[in-house]
């Protein structure tokens, strides 16, 4: 079995990536496992490679395969819904800067047919129920079409809610390894390394977080579409979500093009880097001291207060202020106190910065 195993991993292997929906939508490309390099090209090097030529649909399409499938389908199936394009057309060049690899008209249909789906089925379920409890035909359209709105807007509003929280989270990422992807620049620019030794230098290391996805991105970019290294770094620089770690990577790559003196560039953008994250850490420090006086006063004091007062109205006798003392200070004890705590520590982290 082995020895099986073995002698067809050596085989060479078509490839079919799927381009467009037509009969000629596919480009079959034969790979050799044991042509496969160090850096993951052929030994003939890129410029020679024969996927040189792919669309770059095609690398859009690797990393997210079920929602490719998905779109896929509702493009081909779901012209009618065209019409709504317009609507989501200005989430389209969002989409590689939230890390969602996939053709932006193919998302678009699949999106149009969320908000279909979202608003026929919110406006027919609901009317049904409506008239099996109701009997009443009128008020359960008008009602089912007020609801299909509420549906329609959620259809909209939920796919772009989700494209921004991945493209904010994924510059705030991006943004706290900064200086280290600058490091890495700047020490591999001092030893005169070419440039796609630093691409691969990335590569596989934590430290530098979701940069790794970016660099394997334009590992396949140099594999797939025969890019040399500085242009899959000023893709990757496009699509970041980050303008800071886009305005670093295109004036490094125009550098190394012009034959400018980059370690002047590099030390440049060190000192602005170690400057900003100097003033983001003095505007932590300045909100956190407001921070800790209205913890102090309001989730300290307050309930010591209330627990002072409940425990003397319980002592002489009588309510405070129409409440039973004791129920007032178990409630107090157990759940307002530990309420006050979980806000006081979510504010907290609301404001400390990555870095």
């Amino acid at each position: 079995m082995k020895k099986r195993l073995t002698e067809l991993f050596k085989k060479k292997i078509d490839v079919t990536i799927e381009i467009g929906g037509g009969d000629n939508s596919s480009t079959r490309v034969p790979v050799a496992p044991e042509d496969v390099g160090e850096f993951g090209s052929s030994r003939q090097g890129a410029e020679e490679s024969p996927q040189a030529g792919l669309d770059k649909a095609a690398f859009q399409a690797v990393g997210n395969p079920s929602l490719v499938r998905a779109a896929n389908w509702a493009k081909h199936n779901a012209n009618f819904l065209s019409f709504l394009k317009p609507l989501i057309r200005q989430y389209g060049p969002e989409l590689k800067k939230a890390g969602i690899h996939v053709d932006e008209e193919d998302f678009m249909g699949l999106w149009a047919l969320i908000i279909f789906s979202s608003a026929l089925g919110s406006f027919v379920a609901s009317a049904a129920l409506l008239y099996w409890f109701f009997r009443g035909l009128v008020f359960s359209l008008v009602m089912g079409a007020s609801i299909g709105l509420i549906g329609f807007a959620a259809g909209v509003g939920l796919p772009a809610f989700y494209i921004s929280s991945k493209k904010s989270s994924r510059k705030a990422e991006l943004e706290a390894v900064l200086p280290f992807i600058v490091e890495r620049f700047a020490s591999y620019v001092e030893a005169g390394a070419p440039l796609r030794e630093l691409i691969t230098s990335f590569n596989n290391r934590r430290i530098y977080g979701v940069w790794v996805d970016e660099v394997n991105n334009i590992i396949k970019e140099i594999q797939l579409l025969g890019l040399s290294p500085s242009d899959a770094l000023m893709n990757a620089a496009k699509r970041s979500p980050s303008e800071k770690l886009s305005s670093f990577i295109s004036s490094f790559v125009l550098g190394a093009k012009s034959s400018l003196d980059l370690r002047s560039f590099i030390n440049a953008e060190r000192a602005e880097i170690m400057k900003d994250k100097q003033a983001t850490v003095e505007r932590f420090l300045e909100n956190l001291g407001a921070l800790t006086e209205s913890v102090i006063s309001l989730f300290v004091i307050l309930p010591i207060t209330i627990l002072t007062m409940g425990m003397v109205a319980s002592t002489i006798g009588g309510g405070f202020f129409g409440l039973n003392p004791t129920a007032l200070i178990v409630v107090t004890s157990f759940v307002l106190m530990p309420l006050m705590f979980m806000v006081a520590m979510e504010s907290v982290k609301s404001i400390t910065p990555k870095i």
